[in-house]
């Protein structure tokens, strides 16, 4: 029987992928299964049983809408309704949405190079995990952040499909899955206006439509996140420290924290070699998957800089966990 059963996987190469994908997703994350609640997953298993009540910043009820983390509380909501506040389903759901990610990654990465070979690598990449991994180690993070990465995914790739396609249909999929992006992940969606900046000026950029393609999510993206926002502010804080205080180290740290997303921190390798092979790599392949890849990776941390610019992120490190879709497709 169970012979049976892998050769009719075999003769299924779809089927095969799926169950293959979520098998690595299980080696690397399986584990987490064993844990337990920990730091911010105190405050969500608190919020879940008293929705009413505001605790933190989750604001008043499932969805508050002045909250940051009002998309956080939603994925969960039906396996707390089934199973109580068991830590172990919790982390099996946040597996299971990441395998669902990996998926994501999958069909974002075939749109734009059309080539299943790097598409599976791509994914499989992704589902390994590492760059992020820490995301899955909170029930707080896991579901709502793979959910994100879910919808980015797809944002991009209906945009792609409307440059390729020239249909307006795909526009229009593509805005309003920016929209329900956005306002679902808000606390980890901040980057994706540089994302669809970077797809029109690399495939189809022109001085006056690209603006026009471009406004719709241009005042989107500024009605959510700049308006009454302090990041404003703490970007004039952070150009006054480089170029008045003359801190011209900080410009170091994003290119130290992309290291940090391709090539993992435990290996110790200098910023300066790790910069090298990658202008060397730009240089061979003059690809634009390549810079569309770093764009990724880079726009989903420029609002973690403004931030924190001193900080230099471990691989692992939650902020990553949008990054690593720029990762796996760069590798």
């Amino acid at each position: 029987m169970l012979k049976s059963l892998i050769k009719k996987i075999e003769n299924h190469p779809r089927l095969f992928f799926i169950l293959g994908l979520f098998c690595v997703v299980i080696l690397a994350y399986g584990l987490t299964m064993k844990m337990y609640v920990w730091q911010d997953d105190n405050a969500v298993m608190f919020k879940l049983q008293h929705l009413s009540e505001s605790a933190g910043h989750f604001g008043r009820g499932a969805y508050a809408r002045n909250s940051a983390y009002r998309g956080v509380l939603i994925p969960l909501l039906p396996f707390y309704w089934l199973f109580g506040i068991s830590p172990s389903l919790f982390y099996f759901a946040g597996i299971l949405v990441y395998f669902l990610a990996a998926l994501s990654v999958y069909f974002f990465v075939i749109t734009f190079t059309q080539n299943k070979k790097v598409s599976i690598a791509a994914s499989i990449i992704f589902a390994s995990g590492y760059i992020g991994a820490e995301t899955l180690w909170r029930i707080f993070n896991s579901t709502h952040t793979s959910h994100a990465i879910i919808f980015m995914c797809l944002t991009l790739a209906f945009y792609k499909k409307f440059i390729d396609s020239r249909r307006l249909l795909f526009y229009i999929i593509s805005l309003l899955l920016y929209v329900y992006t956005i306002d679902t992940g808000f606390v980890r969606t901040h980057g994706i206006i540089f994302l669809v900046l970077a797809i029109e000026m690399l495939w189809n950029f022109n001085p006056l439509l690209s603006v026009v393609r471009l406004a719709p999510f241009a005042y989107i993206y500024y009605h959510y996140f700049i308006m009454g926002n302090s990041s404003t502010s703490e970007l004039s804080t952070l150009i006054n420290q480089i170029f008045v205080e003359q801190h011209f180290e900080l410009l170091k740290i994003p290119f130290k924290n992309l290291q940090n997303m391709i090539l993992l921190d435990v290996l110790n390798i200098r910023l300066s070699l790790f910069l090298i092979a990658l202008v060397a790599v730009l240089i061979k392949y003059r690809n634009k998957i390549l810079w569309f890849a770093i764009f990724i990776m880079l726009g989903n941390y420029f609002i973690y800089f403004i931030h924190t610019p001193w900080q230099v992120f471990p691989s692992t490190h939650r902020y990553f966990s949008l990054s690593l879709i720029g990762s796996s497709l760069f590798v």
